[in-house]
């Protein structure tokens, strides 16, 4: 898929309308020096000389700003007035020169050394302290002198006092509605400015004015942390990292400049026109979102050498703190500004310092420093020492006891969820070293778990916890679902052990949980869902779990919390994936999303929602057909009001608009459920086969399969099969509105395939899936045997052959029950009942040559089973197969016609049992299935026959005297299958035929039509033991009784299409009685007789029949021409007799 490459310049770009919008959208529409507690132009406190002289004189040749002095009480001869200066080749200085008499400042006023000064700093942060609200602060600020409209605040203040101002921000900014005004406010621009001049050299500002404060650590992390906190910091995505100090110095001082110019600009403007009430005239918010990101840039040169020149054990004004580190570390990562070469030096630096104090102080590690770290470098995604850093934390948790009971319930949940994070989002397999620490650090914290009072938890640290113990697969095994999902999997040197403790964890946990979860948010309810989804057996799982999971599904669908499409989706996959099915709770969390903007919606949380809901086999009704464009005219579409079907109907939307943003896992979840839960949705499957195979053939924009996985290949195709073979159901449920002639059987599986698709499009579709599986999926040979039976099931349904791919199935399950037979037992070689039952069926019905292949299906099947040496039990064969797939089995045979005496005895003892078990009541409590069904009733029969053709008719492979009799299951439709509804065949008399029928009249070919032949037929005429019933068993289209001729006039149905070697063109439709009919195209070049037609016609034969066949598309040649029909007869019969 093409991959969208964005300029990071329009990333910062969106950055600051993102800000520009949120600060502008929370004042509303008021006045913003009004709404703010400043005017710049005519404040009480704060009182400007603003006019064009000034505005002229303000900047320097240079650029340099030239800011206008400041007097307190609002006097207006005291304002302050900004002179001319002269400039030319006498300049003596670079520095600014101000005429107010009040505010003359010399260098020395820079000095800390000056008492009088530092009295005055300490006594300013005191202040600062103690102001109660953003407003008051800098309402303080803007009353002292300089501290806003002096280039680094003119020394008003020190690193201290503007480390304070900026963490009192921080946090101020947190009560309600405080944030947006304060971003806005000018006084913080001024402050952002006046912050970034005292950090530049005074080489960079003006020279000869050294404006540079000197910021210890404690003052960098402080105030890293206050712009972090304040989220005013554009992430790297949108403002690149700075990577020469020199370069961003530089353009701080640029920024900053620029940021007072606008302010003045600003000032001016609106005290030239007073009435002015647009608040959103804040053109300096998205510099003052710029400088902040350059100011932590900034802080990363800065503190290696900071913290580097400072010794542990130093006092407590100078020394190395660990968390001041901690703090650099999570402001860098919550601004998303973590640089790896730094981060990973300061990692070292606390890890190596750490250890030095403890020698020098004895004293032992702060949980939360250690905590903040992993966490900060989780949300960083930095892998530069952070496996230093999760051993040392391990080996300390191991060691020291009382570091692990000083750890808080924050502190566990941070650590838990930033070695998750870290791991999980790893490109490449971990290390030893990071499998061993994490291992030892959710261990150590899981016993901590089990071990406290969870009472003080809150409802992301124990949602945290639990996420992180799914996360890194913590006591689980690894597996082929885990591998193929990308799961992580710690590997446990005492698996028994961990699993242990896991449940303990989980249970404590899960009890919290049930006390809490009201509270959650969203996206920790979604958590909790996802995390026992994987952590929980759901074969073991306890009543807890679904209380659980019951309290998440009520609290989302609660209309009053805010749910975003990932809490839908990865909740409703997660309660199917736990087999927790509640019709109520589906219903509502599937509400929740028709509610939301579907196109925001990212394609794995559509598709899994769908496959969710079909996993739980969530009924829909009359909704389901909405969407079905070819069987219901438009007008009689359905209304959707079922909140689960408007849920398919989003997402298919979703799939036909985008298709390129779904993933191919995505596309065939999305398709797999719609045919799971039994919704046709014809424009949304020709819509993806055009994406994946292109709209015409050698369409270059067309997808491909290749991406597909060995499964979603076997999904894929398994979902238009069934599509079409919905038709019947469809039919049955819509009764006379279907627009559709043929509704049953398998030529209606063609005709609604066709038309739903286009014949040609899904040929392609279908070549294209087979040529995957033989070049991509290395012939075949890494499908799993359910995988390799789903396909070519697939393939049968929609009578379509690809020889090359029939050969390679063939070839597979042969090599794989070799493989079986000689002890080479694994899950690509064991098959099961069903799997070995579908495939032969699709072989059979694709009538391929299979060689030898029914000898070693016995002999596996014996095998599993137990009847190498003695007969199978009835009750053993039934934990291994239905009567179908014997049934099933045992008609492949017979189209093969190839018969193993041993696999037939098998089969006949797991169908109709043996000896003692030969009843039909025995056999009934054995499967639990009622009895047989009639199209197995027939297959017996037909099997029977000929079993009776080759020779191995007798005592232990006949049927019983009274058979069906009791044998039969009476209920209508029970336990009727997909198989079942693709063998039926069709009795009745068709155009097609009748016409053929007054061919033959017209040439005096004594005849009639349908012929039956009964089970009492066979068993009078033809001297098989049946029960005399008149049960039809087979029937002729055209047959000349006396001499044994039977006429076969056949359809589309009777045929397969071999798509590898050439494709058909589409048909049309063709309105006949006021329905549609599918008119094929077929001549003959790549039709092959499918295997039912070719089982008939033998068994026709061996009861001494000579059997001639029509195929429709020589008839259809003859465009009614009478005498061109008649000659065509008089040829057939003189051929064949």
């Amino acid at each position: 898929m093409r991959q969208v490459q964005i300029d990071p310049h329009h990333l910062l770009l969106l950055w600051y309308l993102v800000v520009a919008v949120f600060i502008v959208g929370s004042l509303g529409t008021i006045n913003a020096y009004v709404a703010v507690p400043v005017r710049l132009q005519h404040h009480q406190h704060f009182s400007i000389a603003v006019g064009s002289k000034a505005l002229r004189s303000s900047l320097d040749s240079d650029g340099a700003s030239r800011l206008p002095t400041v007097t307190t009480g609002g006097n207006e001869e005291g304002k302050s007035r900004i002179s001319n200066q002269k400039r030319g080749a006498q300049k003596k200085s670079n520095y600014n020169k101000y005429n107010n008499k009040n505010n003359n400042y010399k260098n020395n006023n820079y000095k800390n050394n000056n008492s009088s000064r530092t009295s005055a700093w300490r006594s300013l942060n005191r202040r600062l302290v103690e102001c109660q609200n953003a407003s008051d602060l800098l309402m303080l600020l803007q009353s002292t002198p300089n501290a806003l409209t002096r280039k680094a605040a003119g020394g008003a203040m020190n690193m201290v006092n503007f480390s304070t101002a900026f963490h009192r921000l921080a946090r101020h900014s947190l009560q309600p509605n405080a944030r947006a005004p304060l971003l806005k406010d000018p006084r913080f621009a001024l402050l952002v400015a006046a912050l970034a001049e005292s950090m530049i050299p005074s080489s960079v500002s003006e020279t000869g004015e050294p404006r540079r404060v000197q910021f210890k650590s404690r003052e960098l992390s402080n105030t890293a942390w206050g712009l972090a906190k304040l989220r005013v910091v554009p992430p790297a995505s949108a403002l690149p990292l700075q990577t020469s100090e020199a370069d961003t110095a530089k353009a701080m001082a640029d920024i900053a400049l620029e940021i007072r110019k606008l302010i003045l600009e600003s000032a001016k403007a609106r005290q030239t026109n007073k009435d002015v009430q647009d608040s959103s005239s804040t053109p300096w918010v998205p510099l003052v979102s710029k400088l902040s990101g350059m100011i932590l840039d900034y802080v990363r040169f800065q503190a290696p050498r900071t913290i580097t020149s400072q010794a542990p054990g130093e006092n407590s004004q100078n020394g190395f703190q660990q968390q001041e580190v901690a703090n650099l570390l999570w402001a860098w990562a919550t601004s998303g500004r973590g640089e790896e070469a730094v981060f990973g030096e300061l990692i070292a630096l606390l890890i190596e310092n750490q250890k030095k104090q403890h020698e020098i102080t004895g004293e032992g590690l702060t949980p939360q420093e250690w905590s903040n770290s992993i966490w900060a470098t989780a949300t960083a995604g930095i892998y530069c020492n952070h496996d230093k850093l999760l051993e040392f934390v391990a080996t300390s948790l191991e060691e020291d006891r009382d570091f692990v009971a000083r750890f808080k319930p924050q502190e566990i949940s941070n650590t838990l969820w930033g070695v998750a994070t870290l791991l999980s989002k790893k490109q490449g397999a971990l290390t030893d070293s990071e499998q061993s620490a994490a291992l030892r650090i959710e261990r150590v914290l899981a016993k901590a778990v089990v071990e406290r009072s969870l009472a003080d938890f809150k409802t992301q640290e124990v949602t945290n916890m639990i996420w992180s113990l799914a996360t890194l697969g913590f006591g689980l095994e690894p597996s082929e679902e885990q591998e193929m999902n990308n799961y992580v999997v710690l590997i446990s040197d005492d698996l028994k052990g961990d699993q242990a403790l896991l449940k303990l964890t989980i249970d404590a946990l899960i009890a919290r949980s049930l006390e809490i979860l009201p509270l959650a948010k969203p996206q920790e309810l979604n958590n909790v869902a996802w995390s026992l989804a994987r952590l929980v057996d759901v074969e073991r799982k306890s009543a807890d779990v679904d209380k659980v999971l019951w309290t998440v599904g009520k609290e989302l669908s609660d209309p009053r919390k805010i749910v975003a499409p990932q809490d839908i989706g990865t909740t409703l996959w997660s309660f199917a994936t736990l087999s927790f099915i509640d019709t109520r709770i589906y219903r509502a969390v599937a509400s929740r999303l028709v509610q939301l903007n579907a196109e925001k919606c990212k394609p794995q949380e559509l598709s899994n929602t769908l496959w969710a809901v079909a996993t739980a086999e969530m009924e829909v009704f009359e909704d389901r057909d909405a969407f079905d464009t070819t069987i219901l005219h438009g007008s009689r579409l359905p209304e959707v009001n079922d909140p689960i079907v408007k849920c398919f109907g989003i997402a298919a939307l979703e799939l036909m608009r985008r298709p390129e943003q779904f993933k191919t896992q995505e596309i065939k979840d999305t398709l797999w459920s719609f045919s799971k839960v039994g919704i046709r949705h014809p424009r949304l499957f020709q819509s993806v086969a055009e994406h994946l195979v292109g709209a015409t053939e050698g369409a270059t924009s067309a997808r491909g399969l290749h991406d597909f996985s060995p499964q979603g290949i076997g999904n894929l195709a398994w979902a238009f099969a069934r599509q079409a073979q919905m038709c019947e159901d469809a039919a049955l449920r819509l009764k006379g509105s279907s627009v559709i002639a043929n509704t049953n059987g398998r030529l209606a599986v063609y005709t609604t395939s066709y038309f739903d698709v286009g014949e040609n499009l899904l040929q392609r579709l279908f070549l294209s899936i087979a040529e995957t599986g033989i070049n991509a999926h290395k012939g075949l040979s890494i499908l799993k045997p359910q995988d390799l039976s789903n396909t070519a099931w697939t393939f049968a349904i929609l009578g379509l052959r690809h020889e090359a791919f029939a050969q390679a199935a063939i070839q597979q399950l042969k090599a794989r029950l070799d493989a079986c037979l000689r002890g080479q037992v694994s899950s690509w070689s064991r098959f099961k009942g069903q799997e070995i039952a579908n495939l032969l069926w699709a072989l059979a019905t694709l009538n391929v040559p299979v060689g030898d292949l029914v000898d070693t299906v016995s002999a596996y099947i014996e095998t599993m089973v137990g009847a190498n040496d003695t007969p199978a039990k009835a009750a053993v064969v039934a934990t291994h197969f239905k009567r179908q797939e014997l049934a099933n089995i045992a008609w492949s045979c017979a189209v093969f016609g190839t018969f193993s005496k041993s696999l037939m005895l098998i089969l006949y003892s797991g169908l109709l049992g043996r000896g003692s078990d030969r009843d039909p009541q025995r056999m009934n409590e054995i499967y639990g299935d009622g009895g047989l069904q009639s199209q197995e009733v027939m297959t017996l029969i037909y099997v029977q026959l000929a079993l009776a053709q080759k020779g191995f008719a007798g005592d232990d492979l006949s049927l019983p005297p009274d058979f069906p009799g009791e044998w039969q299951n009476g209920s209508e439709g029970f336990g009727r299958t997909e198989t079942d509804k693709s063998m039926d065949l069709s009795l009745t008399t068709s155009s097609l035929q009748q016409i053929v029928s007054d061919a033959f009249n017209r040439i005096g070919f004594d005849h009639c039509q349908e012929h039956v032949i009964s089970m009492k037929d066979l068993s009078e005429e033809y001297g098989i033991s049946l029960l005399e019933k008149q049960s039809e068993v087979l029937s002729i289209d055209i047959a000349n009784v006396k001499a044994r001729i039977a006429i076969e006039v056949d359809g589309p149905a009777h045929y397969v299409c071999q798509i590898d070697q050439g494709l058909e063109e589409d048909g049309y439709a063709k309105l006949s009685r006021g329905k549609l009919e599918y008119q094929f195209r077929w001549n003959g070049k790549i039709q092959r007789v499918n295997g039912p037609t070719a089982l008939k016609h033998r068994l026709l034969e061996a009861l001494g029949w000579k059997v001639i066949s029509i195929p429709f598309w020589e008839w259809s040649g003859l465009d009614g021409d009478m005498g061109a029909e008649d000659d065509y007869c008089r040829r057939l019969l003189e051929s064949h007799l």
